[in-house]
């Protein structure tokens, strides 16, 4: 081994060495996962479709239908949240109720939190105004911005 290639292996193992004591666990070379919680905030039952696409060639990378319950006792909404469903990475994200047309979102993944312990996450509400009003989605990335 030459002494500077020696020296380099040297350098970058001192930086990961210093970057996991100071609680940098998730290094930005590593693959950050994606999380996706469906809510519902509506007092009936619904089936939540959830499909993510590739960008590019809209390739399909996750789908699941959800059986989402109305929300009980104090709760605000009922809850299901998939932990790890894909690379975060930018995806057009469909959504469709059974008995509501489809809504589509384009995520982009949240720049401050890759490189952090902080996972990425896409949030889809199922919401309704009033009993005369039909159900509809929105769609919040990290629980924090609303996106529909």
């Amino acid at each position: 081994m030459s002494p500077s290639s020696r020296r380099e292996v040297l350098q970058l193992g001192g930086t990961l060495a210093a970057a996991s004591l100071a609680g940098c666990s998730s290094l930005p070379f590593t693959d950050q996962r994606l999380t996706l919680t469906v809510l519902n905030f509506d007092s009936s039952p619904h089936s939540l479709r959830v499909e993510l696409l590739q960008t590019k060639n809209h390739e399909s990378v996750y789908q699941k239908k959800f059986q989402l319950e109305p929300p009980t006792g104090d709760d605000a909404a009922s809850e299901i949240q998939k932990s790890e469903i894909a690379e975060s990475r930018a995806y057009l994200v469909r959504a469709s109720l059974d008995d509501v047309g489809k809504s589509h979102y384009h995520f982009v993944p949240n720049p401050d939190c890759q490189g952090t312990d902080n996972p990425d996450e896409i949030v889809v509400e199922v919401n309704q105004r009033d009993d005369s009003e039909r159900p509809y989605i929105t769609f919040l990335r990290n629980g924090t911005i609303r996106c529909s």
